[in-house]
């Protein structure tokens, strides 16, 4: 009877062990899926951190497009304008050039209407695509003198 209870023993013995690393495969399993699983999900959401973090770049980089343009654009028509007229009134006899100051501030004021407008046009918040593209063309009609049409299409 002593050799069976050793090997019963024995027996207990391996299937506590077998048990054992039963549990502990599953765990270890289980344990690395989810660790897979989260290394896929950072890994996706560092994608998309670096995705957006392009897209703000490029945001970025094109408010300063439009900044430069902006800068530019009043440089070269309303500031020149101011100044030419500025010569005109600084001469001697500016009575004779007042019509001409009065047409160039007129001319500025326009413009600076103009750039106010484009950077933020009102028709934008509106919703209607057909109104806002009758707009667009009507001011693009009217400010490069192109013969007025009617726009069957829209």
């Amino acid at each position: 009877m002593n050799l069976t209870q050793t090997v019963e023993e024995l027996e207990d013995i391996i299937r506590n062990y077998i048990t054992y690393f039963i549990v502990f495969d599953i765990l270890f399993f289980a344990v690395l899926f989810v660790s897979v699983l989260l290394l896929i999900r950072f890994l996706k959401s560092k994608k998309s951190l670096k995705d957006s973090n392009e897209y703000l770049l490029f945001t970025i980089q094109g408010q300063e497009e439009e900044r430069a343009r902006i800068a530019r654009e009043l440089h070269d028509t309303i500031a020149q304008d101011l100044r030419y007229c500025r010569t005109l009134l600084e001469k001697k006899n500016c009575t004779e050039n007042i019509p001409e100051a009065l047409q160039l501030l007129g001319k500025s004021l326009s413009e600076v209407r103009l750039i106010s407008y484009n950077l933020s046009p009102a028709d934008i918040t509106k919703k209607d695509l057909r109104a806002n593209l009758v707009n667009l063309c009507a001011s693009m009609a009217q400010t490069c003198d192109v013969k007025k049409k009617v726009f069957t299409f829209l």
